[in-house]
């Protein structure tokens, strides 16, 4: 069985963002976003927007990774008992 991550579950999903340059809005993938210092371009004025994370974001995402670690060990578990009925 194949391991789920967070890609997997978010990473197409998209937000919106507001540019500090110009306040245009526009979409981006959750997945590219949740990169710490990933770069995305206003499509409207063409700015760099740096995506830093703070301390509580950085906590949030460890924490989900582990969470999902743990998840994919208790389907594996589950696996791996049922193969025994067979």
């Amino acid at each position: 069985m194949k391991d789920i991550s967070f890609d997997d579950l978010f990473g197409d999903q998209e937000i919106d963002l507001e540019c500090p340059e110009c306040n245009g809005t526009f979409q981006v993938e959750f997945a590219i976003i949740s990169k710490d210092n990933a770069e995305v371009t206003c499509p409207h004025c063409n700015v760099t927007i740096r995506m830093e994370h703070d301390d509580t974001t950085k906590k949030t995402l460890r924490d989900s990774d582990r969470a999902l670690k743990d998840f994919n060990k208790s389907l594996n578990d589950l696996e791996r008992s049922f193969k025994k009925f067979k």
